[in-house]
């Protein structure tokens, strides 16, 4: 049965990544090797 409203993937890497980690969008950004704007268009 297919999911009439999936959930967005943003919430998950906001919830499950940054927040326990305590990283901001810039930091993880950093981390990650990508653009600040591009970590924040996902979350």
């Amino acid at each position: 049965m297919p999911m009439k409203n999936p959930p967005h993937p943003g919430l998950h890497v906001r919830h499950d990544c940054l927040e326990p980690l305590g990283l901001s969008v810039t930091a993880a950004a950093k981390a990650l090797g990508v653009s600040r704007q591009a970590l924040n268009n996902l979350v």
